[in-house]
């Protein structure tokens, strides 16, 4: 049948694909992380993460960032993603790749012209879950942590 044809017709997976490629293409925070594998790269999405506590200036770098060329902003800046429960981030896992960190924009800018970053300043105000979520989403990830 056609739908047989065309299935075996892709078989097996091409090996050829690039990590920028495959991560662009991805929608979790696992597949990110497994798109580079086996490529050195500094181009991994997301680039880092800001936290801080309140009033510390955050949102200042948030803006001041969100105006350079190569860096796409997350929208919302602060969309809280590792403070929710372990459930609620599987099922929201594609909202927050795609739509806070701006997968499509940063791949269409190109991956090794651009930065994005989550900006949630209160995850410093959660215990340690919240750091080990980090940890294990995107262990590549950089965190800039803004003090008063």
């Amino acid at each position: 049948t056609w739908y047989r044809a065309q299935r075996l017709a892709s078989w097996p997976p091409s090996r050829a694909r690039s990590g920028a490629e495959a991560a662009c293409a991805c929608e979790s925070l696992r597949c990110l992380g497994s798109a580079f594998a086996g490529e050195a790269s500094y181009y991994r999405v997301p680039h880092f993460w800001i936290g801080g506590g309140q009033k510390c200036g955050t949102t200042t770098l948030y803006s001041l960032l969100a105006r350079h060329p190569q860096i796409v902003a997350p929208l919302p800046k602060e969309p809280g993603y590792f403070a929710w429960p372990a459930a609620v981030r599987l099922a929201t896992e594609r909202w927050y790749v795609r739509d806070v960190l701006r997968l499509g924009e940063v791949c269409e800018r190109g991956l090794a012209n651009v930065a994005t970053f989550d900006a949630t300043a209160y995850y410093l105000q959660w215990d340690g879950r919240v750091a080990r979520a980090l940890r294990a989403a995107a262990p590549w990830t950089k965190v800039v942590l803004v003090f008063r």
